[in-house]
């Protein structure tokens, strides 16, 4: 009987943490600096908080405009056309589409920056 109630403390506390720890990762999600170039009409926004179990970091960007727009990471570090339209940029430590968009990008974005596209 001590050894059920044992597993069934454990299967417990499993699915305990199971539940608390995205909730957990998701109270940690902090905002990315971005700046938008003045009068540009675009929705953007961007966040980055802990990977799954707390190894490294995911992040993403969401952009909304009616035009294509320039987004730059980290001054020129990275940097790609997104065409008008919802776009979610992402990365995390299974999947990411940065690459749909320009080249790959490992790091975490720490500023962007969305102008408008130079003709």
């Amino acid at each position: 009987m001590k050894t059920l109630a044992f597993f069934a403390g454990c299967g417990l506390a499993f699915l305990t943490a199971c539940l608390l720890e995205p909730a957990l990762r998701e109270a940690r999600r902090t905002a990315i600096p971005v700046t938008v170039q003045s009068g540009l009409q675009v929705r953007v926004s961007a966040s980055v908080r802990p990977d799954f179990l707390w190894v490294g970091e995911a992040w993403s960007i969401d952009i909304k405009s009616e035009t294509p727009v320039s987004l730059t990471i980290d001054n020129r570090k990275w940097q790609a056309v997104i065409p008008p339209g919802p776009h979610t940029l992402y990365s995390n430590h299974d999947a990411n589409n940065i690459s749909t968009y320009g080249p790959a990008c490992s790091t975490t974005p720490q500023s962007i920056t969305v102008t408008a596209v130079e003709e």
